[in-house]
């Protein structure tokens, strides 16, 4: 098993990082940070652990970041929210906790959402709702509990959500006619 070098970070030109179905161990390099130019980061299907650091929000050219099938743990970083124009997130099947941070629902042009697998907990935030260019949204097998908010039911263009295997309770959320439902609810 091997690690992810701390001199990665002097690559700054770089655009594009795919270290996915290696064998690497150990946690993210906070170097990453330096990569300012990325645009596509994949470190999935490893063996990483640790935090997801707030050193991401220094890659504000992120369009898409793959980190899922590994063991990253502690909150999905509030600062997240601050790179608005990620369109794809995937972060499942890792040991994340704590809560949504309603800062995602600044993120306007995100198209995935995958957090399935974790073990988030707490309600799931209405600020959900402002994801209006999502067409996929995977919160399933977690602790999520309370009531699914109704803003969900004004994403027109989701095409796939998943909700199983949590703690919610209610209603499913009326469109009140004005929006498609999604093709694919779980």
């Amino acid at each position: 098993m091997g690690r992810i070098p701390n001199d990665f970070g002097n690559l700054s030109s770089l655009l594009y990082l795919d270290l996915s179905a290696n064998s690497l161990a150990g946690s993210i390099p906070t170097t990453i940070g330096n990569l300012r130019n990325l645009q596509r980061f994949n470190l999935s299907n490893n063996k990483l652990t640790g935090f997801i650091g707030d050193h991401i929000r220094k890659l504000q050219h992120l369009g898409d970041i793959y980190l899922g099938r590994n063991q990253l743990s502690g909150s999905l970083p509030n600062c997240l929210g601050n790179i608005t124009i990620l369109r794809e997130i995937h972060l499942g099947s890792n040991k994340l906790s704590s809560n949504i941070p309603p800062s995602l629902g600044n993120i306007l042009d995100l198209v995935v959402l995958d957090l399935s697998s974790n073990n988030m907990a707490g309600s799931l935030p209405l600020e959900i709702g402002n994801l209006k260019a999502a067409t996929l949204i995977d919160l399933s097998m977690n602790k999520f509990s309370n009531r699914i908010p109704r803003e969900i039911g004004g994403l027109q263009n989701l095409a796939h959500l998943s909700l199983r295997h949590n703690k919610l309770q209610g209603a499913i959320p009326d469109s009140h006619g004005r929006f498609g439902i999604p093709r694919s609810f779980s």
